[in-house]
């Protein structure tokens, strides 16, 4: 496993980190035990979690199955979203007031979920404009006073809404998580910029597209056991535009010797700014399988040679475009 510090912060975390957002949902208890052993097994040390993942059951998850080796871990949750509901019926999420009460409510419950007494680091889920930032990162300071949380940082922000947390120069501000992969690449025009020039840790979730970048979907048929089964979102990205692109990276990947998926996620690690890219994988194989990635560094001449690929393929422009929002609800 690879390692780096998050940011200006004093953690040393991995390169991949394991994103928790199903256990409770797809990944039940005991496969979500298997799932952070193995993963803390294979060199893992970042888990990532937040109170409405699973449907409100991800936390206490995380908790029941890290106690054993809190200290080993860098754990990660999150305050700013709430559950809600799409006009499909599907599961949504809306936005919190980030109010010094909500906030430590918030925290507290976590704590409560995940058995520990501290958070390495809070995330604000998504910008809350109804709220001054100076009232919310108050409380944070508050809170990493007490010992509750170590550090903070944002998810889901604009560059116009990172931009008005940094003009408040809190050293313990340390990160910003975005959606990022090598066919979805919007932040890469104004968002990550602001990042290396504030020295800000980055964290990249959706980096496999939302498990689209396998070759599972190829065939034009939708497994039964698949996300893209129960989930409409992830249905319409499978176009046929979209999965000739699939194609093509898997030919790619092929020639290279590995996997589409280790060749998204190896692009990823090998971005200069990425500190921690999160996998949401289901099973101990789909584990294995992200790991082995770090085996597959991809140098500056191949980002060259596939970006050159996507432009021949008339592509790569509507990738810069994608995803068109910070936050998908």
């Amino acid at each position: 496993m690879l390692y780096n510090n998050l940011g200006n912060s004093d953690m040393l975390i991995s390169k991949i980190g394991l994103g928790t957002l199903h256990h409770g949902v797809y990944v039940g208890l005991k496969e979500s035990e298997r799932l952070i052993n193995k993963a803390i097994d294979l060199g893992i040390n970042f888990i990532e979690t937040a109170p409405i993942y699973g449907k409100g059951h991800s936390e206490s998850l995380v908790g029941k199955n890290i106690k054993h080796f809190r200290s080993e871990i860098f754990l990660s949750t999150k305050v700013g979203l709430v559950q809600d509901t799409l006009p499909s019926g599907d599961f949504g999420v809306k936005n919190q007031v980030l109010s010094k009460k909500n906030i430590k409510a918030s925290v507290e419950n976590s704590l409560k979920s995940l058995q520990s007494d501290y958070i390495d680091l809070l995330q604000l889920h998504a910008f809350d404009s109804s709220t001054p930032i100076e009232e919310t990162f108050e409380v944070l300071e508050e809170l990493r006073k007490e010992g509750k949380i170590r550090y903070f940082g944002c998810s889901n922000y604009s560059p116009s809404e990172l931009n008005i947390a940094l003009q408040l120069n809190n050293p313990f501000f340390v990160s910003c998580q975005a959606h990022y992969n090598i066919v979805e690449r919007f932040v890469e025009e104004k968002l990550l910029p602001i990042c290396s020039e504030k020295k800000m840790g980055v964290i990249f979730n959706r980096v496999l597209a939302r498990g689209t970048l396998s070759n599972k979907y190829l065939n034009g048929l939708i497994p039964s056991q698949s996300r893209a089964y129960s989930s409409n979102r992830i249905q319409k990205l499978l176009e046929p535009e979209f999965l000739s692109m699939i194609e093509v990276l898997q030919q790619w990947a092929k020639e290279k010797q590995m996997s589409v998926i280790q060749c998204g996620l190896s692009w990823i690690i090998s971005r200069p700014l990425s500190n921690c890219a999160l996998i949401g994988v289901r099973s101990e194989e789909q584990l294995v399988e992200c790991i082995k990635s770090i085996e597959f560094p991809i140098s500056l001449k191949e980002w060259e040679e596939l970006d050159e690929i996507f432009e021949n393929n008339h592509w790569l422009a509507e990738i810069l475009k994608k995803p068109k929002v910070y936050l998908e609800k």
